[in-house]
């Protein structure tokens, strides 16, 4: 038996995958903790418990995405996500409480202790991808299913935004950055990774996701990811209603609500989440838009105090112009304020409902407080005045 042979012969796989995966950094900028200032103290327990695991098991393994950039920013994530170049059944197998998910893009969520870790295995270069197997992208060129793994720096090339991109791994203390995340999050820049038409039409989601991000980061949205957006917007009647909602739900509950909205208006996107809010409001009332802005600064307010916010209320809200036109609308007749209330806001919700799949739950709520208007507008009475 030859030298070579059993020295390889005795090297574990696992320790063979890392040093292999090592060559597929070559070409990332390789930022050391001075530079991009991330305390690994900052992620949360689970999060540096599936990266490790992964990692001793031979895989590669980092943090990735909004969590990354969140934290270059001292910022505060809700959660954190894993990238590595290991299976989703590879995942499961290596923890007990792991399950796959997703038809659309396959992952493994991992629960450990109380926190849930969704981990995604490295996509496959965007350029390269058609023809594969497993994956399928409609005509318009939505990405209807993705399934076709690559290696590290294949996968920065298919996320969206250059400050999503960024690679963090908790034990050597580096980030790894392909796309330039870093240079854009010190520019404040919200920069397209490709072509921004072709990625926006890959998934119109993203449409939504550069608003909110702007918002949310106070950053500038660079002028190249910009310029396609009000010509792209109606790519949105493609998604589903389900998703639709829960985007903007996100972007009503990022913090910067009113900012997002202003954005949504600028961008021509409002249209395409709230229509009939965008027609009620194009009429001119005069306090449609201070009565929203009050709101929406509510229910920032609250975020920043962390007190409870609702999604009904905040459809609710951007919903109120549209009520308030059919209520005007509404032919005189024997109705009780209620009973109009009532009859107005059900046909709204109804409307609505061809954009957005609001829940049942939050569309009780919403006529819940429609319904209470008239109550709260003209008193409640000698009782409640405490007379």
């Amino acid at each position: 038996m030859s030298l070579p042979y059993t020295i390889y012969a005795i090297m574990k796989p696992a320790f063979l995958r890392r040093l292999w995966g090592r060559s597929e950094r070559a070409d990332a900028k390789r930022l050391e903790r001075d530079r991009h200032g991330i305390d690994p103290d900052a992620l949360s327990p689970g999060a540096r418990t599936v990266v490790r695991d992964l990692q001793e098991a031979g895989y590669q393994a980092y943090v990735v995405g909004g969590g990354v950039r969140d934290l270059m920013l001292g910022l505060h994530p809700k959660d954190f996500d894993i990238a590595t170049d290991a299976r989703p059944e590879q995942v499961r197998n290596l923890f007990a409480r792991a399950r796959i998910i997703g038809r659309r893009f396959r992952l493994a969520h991992v629960r450990v202790g109380r926190d849930l870790i969704e981990v995604a295995t490295f996509r496959g270069d965007a350029k390269t991808r058609r023809g594969r197997a497993g994956v399928a992208i409609h005509p318009s060129g939505r990405v209807l299913r993705d399934n076709s793994y690559g290696d590290i720096e294949s996968d920065a090339r298919r996320r969206d935004f250059t400050v999503n991109a960024l690679f963090y791994d908790p034990e050597e203390q580096t980030v790894l950055d392909f796309v330039g995340g870093a240079a854009d999050i010190r520019r404040r820049s919200l920069r397209m990774i490709g072509a921004p038409a072709g990625r926006y039409r890959e998934d119109p989601v993203r449409l939504l996701r550069a608003v909110r991000f702007a918002a949310k980061l106070g950053f500038r949205i660079d002028a190249e990811a910009a310029q396609p957006i009000p010509e792209l917007a109606p790519l949105l009647q493609t998604v589903s209603p389900a998703r639709l909602f829960d985007e903007a739900v996100k972007l009503l509950h990022c913090g910067a609500a009113h900012e997002a909205f202003a954005q949504l208006r600028k961008r021509g996107l409002l249209a395409q989440l709230f229509p009939r809010t965008e027609e009620a409001l194009a009429r001119g009332r005069e306090e449609d838009l201070p009565f929203l802005r009050r709101a929406l600064d509510n229910t920032d307010a609250r975020l920043r105090a962390q007190l409870p916010v609702s999604p009904a209320f905040a459809c609710a809200v951007l919903l109120w112009p549209y009520v308030r036109q059919l209520l005007e609308e509404l032919p005189p007749g024997d109705l009780s304020p209620h009973d109009a209330m009532r009859t107005t806001a059900e046909k709204a919700l109804q409307m609505q409902q061809r954009t957005l799949s609001i829940p049942g739950h939050h569309a009780r709520r919403m006529l819940d407080i429609w319904t209470l208007q008239p109550r709260l507008e003209h008193g409640l009475g000698r009782r409640a005045s405490g007379v």
